[in-house]
Protein backbone atom coordinates (compact mmCIF):
# COMPACT_ATOMS: atom_id res chain seq x y z
CA UNK A 1 0.00 0.00 0.00
CA UNK A 2 3.24 2.45 0.01
CA UNK A 3 2.20 3.10 -3.21
CA UNK A 4 -1.00 5.18 -2.23
CA UNK A 5 0.31 8.82 -2.26
CA UNK A 6 1.98 8.60 -5.15
CA UNK A 7 5.20 11.38 -5.10
CA UNK A 8 3.02 12.97 -2.07
CA UNK A 9 3.62 12.85 1.57
CA UNK A 10 1.17 12.21 4.14
CA UNK A 11 1.47 14.88 6.92
CA UNK A 12 -0.75 13.95 10.38
CA UNK A 13 -1.33 16.55 12.36
CA UNK A 14 -2.22 14.91 15.55
CA UNK A 15 -0.04 13.67 19.09
CA UNK A 16 -2.56 11.06 19.39
CA UNK A 17 -0.60 7.52 19.07
CA UNK A 18 -4.03 5.89 18.60
CA UNK A 19 -4.40 7.53 14.94
CA UNK A 20 -0.34 6.97 14.03
CA UNK A 21 -1.18 3.00 15.02
CA UNK A 22 -3.92 2.95 12.55
CA UNK A 23 -2.26 4.60 9.67
CA UNK A 24 0.75 2.50 10.26
CA UNK A 25 -1.42 -0.56 10.36
CA UNK A 26 -2.98 0.51 7.13
CA UNK A 27 0.21 0.73 5.57
CA UNK A 28 -0.03 4.52 4.32
CA UNK A 29 3.37 6.48 5.03
CA UNK A 30 2.89 9.38 6.89
CA UNK A 31 4.59 12.32 9.02
CA UNK A 32 3.54 13.35 12.18
CA UNK A 33 3.38 17.12 12.55
CA UNK A 34 3.21 19.40 15.44
CA UNK A 35 -0.65 21.09 15.96
CA UNK A 36 -1.21 22.82 19.22
CA UNK A 37 -4.11 24.51 18.26
CA UNK A 38 -6.40 24.83 21.23
CA UNK A 39 -10.25 23.45 20.39
CA UNK A 40 -12.31 26.62 20.79
CA UNK A 41 -15.59 26.16 19.46
CA UNK A 42 -19.32 28.19 19.49
CA UNK A 43 -21.38 26.53 22.23
CA UNK A 44 -24.31 26.93 20.32
CA UNK A 45 -23.12 25.07 17.59
CA UNK A 46 -24.78 21.59 17.07
CA UNK A 47 -22.70 18.94 18.74
CA UNK A 48 -23.18 17.10 15.33
CA UNK A 49 -21.32 19.38 13.18
CA UNK A 50 -18.24 20.02 16.34
CA UNK A 51 -15.62 17.26 15.37
CA UNK A 52 -15.68 18.39 11.55
CA UNK A 53 -15.62 22.10 12.60
CA UNK A 54 -12.68 21.62 14.57
CA UNK A 55 -10.88 18.88 12.42
CA UNK A 56 -11.01 21.45 9.91
CA UNK A 57 -9.30 24.82 12.13
CA UNK A 58 -6.97 22.49 13.15
CA UNK A 59 -5.97 22.15 9.46
CA UNK A 60 -6.09 25.99 8.74
CA UNK A 61 -3.82 25.91 11.79
CA UNK A 62 -1.14 23.50 10.33
CA UNK A 63 -1.33 24.98 6.72
CA UNK A 64 1.61 27.09 6.70
CA UNK A 65 3.63 23.61 6.93
CA UNK A 66 2.13 22.81 3.27
CA UNK A 67 4.35 22.39 0.49
CA UNK A 68 3.55 21.30 -3.01
CA UNK A 69 3.49 17.46 -2.70
CA UNK A 70 2.13 17.26 0.92
CA UNK A 71 -1.50 16.67 2.31
CA UNK A 72 -2.07 17.71 5.65
CA UNK A 73 -4.70 15.00 7.56
CA UNK A 74 -6.69 16.32 10.89
CA UNK A 75 -8.90 14.55 12.82
CA UNK A 76 -11.32 15.28 15.83
CA UNK A 77 -13.41 12.77 17.67
CA UNK A 78 -16.33 13.49 20.02
CA UNK A 79 -18.67 11.23 22.06
CA UNK A 80 -22.67 12.10 22.10
CA UNK A 81 -24.92 10.80 24.15
CA UNK A 82 -28.21 12.30 24.10
CA UNK A 83 -27.27 15.46 22.33
CA UNK A 84 -24.84 16.09 25.12
CA UNK A 85 -20.94 16.22 24.05
CA UNK A 86 -18.88 14.08 26.38
CA UNK A 87 -15.28 15.25 25.59
CA UNK A 88 -12.21 14.52 27.62
CA UNK A 89 -12.42 13.89 31.08
CA UNK A 90 -10.79 17.07 33.38
CA UNK A 91 -10.03 14.55 36.40
CA UNK A 92 -10.47 11.25 37.92
CA UNK A 93 -14.46 12.36 38.77
CA UNK A 94 -15.44 13.52 35.91
CA UNK A 95 -14.27 10.20 34.26
CA UNK A 96 -16.23 7.98 36.41
CA UNK A 97 -19.37 10.04 35.82
CA UNK A 98 -19.26 10.00 32.33
CA UNK A 99 -18.44 6.20 32.32
CA UNK A 100 -21.60 5.71 34.71
CA UNK A 101 -23.74 7.36 32.04
CA UNK A 102 -22.62 5.01 29.80
CA UNK A 103 -23.25 2.44 31.19
CA UNK A 104 -25.81 0.04 29.96
CA UNK A 105 -26.78 2.54 27.33
CA UNK A 106 -25.81 3.67 23.61
CA UNK A 107 -23.80 6.85 22.81
CA UNK A 108 -22.82 7.99 19.31
CA UNK A 109 -18.81 8.62 18.54
CA UNK A 110 -18.01 11.24 16.17
CA UNK A 111 -15.37 11.49 13.90
CA UNK A 112 -14.21 15.00 11.60
CA UNK A 113 -11.45 14.68 9.62
CA UNK A 114 -9.81 17.11 7.22
CA UNK A 115 -7.50 16.55 3.88
CA UNK A 116 -5.97 19.73 2.49
CA UNK A 117 -3.49 19.97 0.11
CA UNK A 118 -2.14 23.42 -1.74
CA UNK A 119 -4.71 22.90 -3.93
CA UNK A 120 -7.41 21.00 -2.02
CA UNK A 121 -9.60 20.41 0.55
CA UNK A 122 -11.76 17.20 1.40
CA UNK A 123 -13.73 17.34 4.96
CA UNK A 124 -15.39 14.17 6.02
CA UNK A 125 -17.63 13.31 8.91
CA UNK A 126 -18.18 9.31 10.22
CA UNK A 127 -20.51 8.38 12.85
CA UNK A 128 -20.63 5.43 14.72
CA UNK A 129 -23.29 4.41 17.48
CA UNK A 130 -21.68 2.15 20.75
CA UNK A 131 -23.81 -0.06 23.26
CA UNK A 132 -22.27 -0.61 26.58
CA UNK A 133 -23.41 -3.14 28.56
CA UNK A 134 -23.56 -2.58 32.43
CA UNK A 135 -20.60 -1.34 34.21
CA UNK A 136 -20.69 -1.66 37.89
CA UNK A 137 -18.55 0.92 40.16
CA UNK A 138 -16.15 -1.14 41.09
CA UNK A 139 -14.97 -1.85 37.22
CA UNK A 140 -15.70 1.69 36.58
CA UNK A 141 -13.21 2.54 39.24
CA UNK A 142 -10.51 -0.09 38.15
CA UNK A 143 -10.24 0.75 34.51
CA UNK A 144 -10.17 4.92 35.40
CA UNK A 145 -7.22 3.72 37.94
CA UNK A 146 -5.38 1.43 35.32
CA UNK A 147 -5.89 2.50 31.94
CA UNK A 148 -6.18 6.42 32.78
CA UNK A 149 -8.28 7.61 29.87
CA UNK A 150 -7.57 11.05 30.55
CA UNK A 151 -6.77 11.82 26.95
CA UNK A 152 -10.29 9.98 25.12
CA UNK A 153 -12.92 11.72 24.58
CA UNK A 154 -16.19 10.08 26.20
CA UNK A 155 -13.40 8.77 28.67
CA UNK A 156 -12.68 5.08 27.00
CA UNK A 157 -10.65 3.76 24.42
CA UNK A 158 -12.06 1.29 22.38
CA UNK A 159 -8.54 -0.52 22.73
CA UNK A 160 -9.10 -0.73 26.34
CA UNK A 161 -10.08 -3.37 28.82
CA UNK A 162 -13.60 -1.65 28.82
CA UNK A 163 -13.88 -2.14 25.21
CA UNK A 164 -12.60 -5.50 24.72
CA UNK A 165 -14.92 -6.58 27.92
CA UNK A 166 -18.24 -4.25 28.17
CA UNK A 167 -18.79 -2.92 24.54
CA UNK A 168 -21.96 -5.09 23.70
CA UNK A 169 -22.28 -3.61 19.80
CA UNK A 170 -20.84 -1.37 17.49
CA UNK A 171 -23.03 -0.18 14.65
CA UNK A 172 -20.89 1.57 12.23
CA UNK A 173 -16.93 1.87 11.87
CA UNK A 174 -14.81 0.48 15.05
CA UNK A 175 -11.61 2.56 13.78
CA UNK A 176 -14.06 5.76 13.74
CA UNK A 177 -14.14 4.66 17.59
CA UNK A 178 -10.68 4.29 18.18
CA UNK A 179 -10.04 7.84 16.53
CA UNK A 180 -9.71 7.59 12.77
CA UNK A 181 -12.38 6.15 10.31
CA UNK A 182 -9.38 4.18 8.07
CA UNK A 183 -11.54 3.36 5.30
CA UNK A 184 -12.30 7.33 4.52
CA UNK A 185 -8.84 7.87 5.13
CA UNK A 186 -8.01 4.88 2.51
CA UNK A 187 -10.60 5.88 -0.11
CA UNK A 188 -9.78 9.57 0.12
CA UNK A 189 -6.09 9.08 -0.40
CA UNK A 190 -6.23 6.62 -3.06
CA UNK A 191 -8.72 8.64 -5.46
CA UNK A 192 -6.36 11.86 -4.89
CA UNK A 193 -5.30 13.88 -7.93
Amino acid sequence: MNDILGTSQLLLASKSPRRSTLLESAGIPFKVIKCDWDEVYDPEMSVHSIPQFLAYQKALFVKDQLSKNNIILTADTVVVQNGKLLGKPEDKGDAIKTLTSLSNKSHTVITGTTFMSDSKIINTSCSSTVEFCELSNKEIMNYVEEDAPFDKAGSYGIQDWIGICKIKSIKGSYHNVMGLPTHIVYSVLKSWK
